[in-house]
């Protein structure tokens, strides 16, 4: 079973690779217009692919699968297999409080540290953007580019 996963994964990366420098060259070169990228005929042809994948997996791969993955491998459990999960269950929630504990605390310190960091940011863009109104006041620059008013300094 490993080999077949690890021959699907290698050919979904081969294509994944292969299908983005196709698409690229297709909407820089073949599909632009007049200057415009061809990104609709891109996307067109992308979800064309995927039907037609849809398609060959329903009318040819369901043909050969035939009872696979209907019926998990084992169905019963043993009793030293019920026994050992028993076990297993009780050391797996232990870990689990533990460990919500710790996420608890990393989150409250991961926001924290966000809150904190927001907070320098904003002090540094406020002073970066009255630093440049101050030098634009200094030089002149009395117009705003962004509603095209002019303001008198």
């Amino acid at each position: 079973m490993d080999p077949a996963f690890s021959m699907r994964y290698t050919l979904v990366n081969v294509g994944a690779f292969i299908g983005t420098f196709l698409v690229g060259i297709l909407y820089k070169d073949v599909f632009a217009k007049d200057g415009v990228l061809g990104f609709a005929p891109c996307f067109k042809m992308a979800a064309l692919m995927m039907v037609l994948g849809g398609l060959w997996y329903i009318f040819v791969c369901w043909r050969f699968l035939g009872d696979l993955g209907k019926l998990p491998f084992k169905k019963t459990l043993t009793e030293e297999e019920k026994s050992s999960r028993g076990k297993e269950k009780k050391k797996r929630q232990e870990q689990s409080s533990r460990l919500q504990r710790s996420r608890r605390n990393v989150s409250v310190q991961s926001f924290c540290s966000f809150v904190i960091l927001h907070r320098i940011l904003d002090i540094l863009v406020s002073g970066i953007y009255a630093g440049i109104f101050l030098l634009g006041r200094e030089y002149g620059l009395g117009s705003s580019r962004l509603s095209g008013t002019v303001y008198m300094v």
